[in-house]
């Protein structure tokens, strides 16, 4: 799984060996860092070192080196969290210079500070989808603080509000519902992501912790195996939709035929769906105990029928899929990283189900 989100990281312009420059010519080698303005290669035909001007290389160049070389985090100054109103106030302000040093040079002017009527509807509405109710709007009309505005902002980031306009951005964007596959329950996914925004996760963190869960879905920690649960037995909708989701990037037409728009051609939508190929066959190895409890679900059920209780039966029957679902379903296989090209397959770079 870990070479599965490298792929993502790096599947647009993964072609980091071999550098093309503007003037025409192109460099066989390996990157080892870049910042800014510059990159150091390492050539590959003799192992000399080449500090190069990244804007002398190909646009598609620029941009691989831009996203997989980001400026050393470890540069960056230590922050003490929560910033204190202080520290916040002095970012703030240099912030406010940047814009309006930039307004300038274009002979513009900041709007005005707006009203508190505009200021609370705006919050509320951004922050947590909804306008100010007449008390919630009198409350913050009425109050002479001088720090008002900030306090409003905390305590709408702080609320129930929040965490469910948010969880309705996610939900909408995971496609997440009631039931994941019929009997698999949707709540323990919907919650996972909750908790991942009212606990301001990381999204990196969280993204890289949901696509390599695996285990038991029922057991706490594991609720990230939901992603895969969503589109169980369905291996091409969610490689698809997870380029899509995590890289902006739409495959879907590349999974019948060469993309009419787009690069991508049927091949490379099944080389990379093979990377997570087998990911949402959901149904573990049955226990013993659950061998057990089917064999005496079976002997109790013969008894319902003989004593003319059918209904029972049935009932009995659907408790037992119920827990069956719960406690088989989960995650063993993270991908094979090998999946067949499809039988009516007709391009001439591979063949029919190769």
């Amino acid at each position: 799984m870990k070479i599965f989100i490298l792929s993502l990281l790096c599947f647009s312009t993964c072609f980091a060996s071999e550098l093309y420059f503007n003037n025409g010519k192109n460099l066989k080698g390996e990157i080892l860092e870049a910042n800014a303005t510059h990159a150091l290669i390492k050539r590959s035909s003799d192992l000399q070192l080449f500090r190069i001007a990244i804007d002398s290389l190909t646009q598609d160049n620029q941009a691989y080196i831009k996203n997989n070389f980001p400026p050393s985090h470890e540069a960056l100054p230590k922050f003490k969290k929560p910033l204190s109103n202080k520290d916040l106030q002095t970012h703030s302000r240099y912030i406010d210079s940047l814009i309006e040093s930039k307004l300038r040079s274009y002979n513009l002017r900041p709007n005005k500070e707006v009203s508190d009527e505009v200021f609370i509807r705006r919050s509320y509405l951004k922050i947590i989808g909804r306008t100010p109710s007449l008390n919630e709007f009198e409350a913050f009309s009425n109050d002479k603080e001088k720090e008002k505005r900030s306090k409003l902002i905390d305590e709408l980031l702080g609320s129930k509000g929040y965490v469910s306009n948010w969880f309705n951005f996610w939900a909408d964007i995971l496609r997440i519902k009631d039931r994941l596959n019929n009997r698999i329950s949707g709540i323990p996914y919907k919650n996972y992501v909750k908790e991942f925004i009212s606990n301001n996760q990381p999204y990196d963190e969280w993204v890289r912790e949901m696509l390599s869960s695996s285990g038991a879905l029922w057991e706490k920690g594991n609720e990230g195996v939901s992603y895969f649960a969503r589109d169980v037995n369905m291996p091409l909708d969610n490689m698809a939709n997870t380029v899509r989701i995590f890289l902006g990037t739409s495959l879907e037409c590349a999974q019948c035929h060469d993309h009419p728009f787009d690069r991508w051609t049927q091949k490379q939508f099944y080389e990379m769906a093979a990377f997570t190929s087998g990911s949402t066959n959901l149904r573990l190895k049955r226990e013993d105990n659950l061998n057990t409890l089917n064999r005496l679900a079976r002997e109790e059920r013969r008894k319902l029928e003989q004593s003319e209780q059918p209904q029972k039966s049935r009932q009995l029957q659907n408790a037992v899929r119920d827990i069956e679902d719960i406690l088989a379903t989960g995650l063993n296989n993270l991908g094979y990283g090998k999946i067949s090209l499809p039988k009516d397959y007709q391009y001439d770079n591979a063949k029919p189900n190769q």
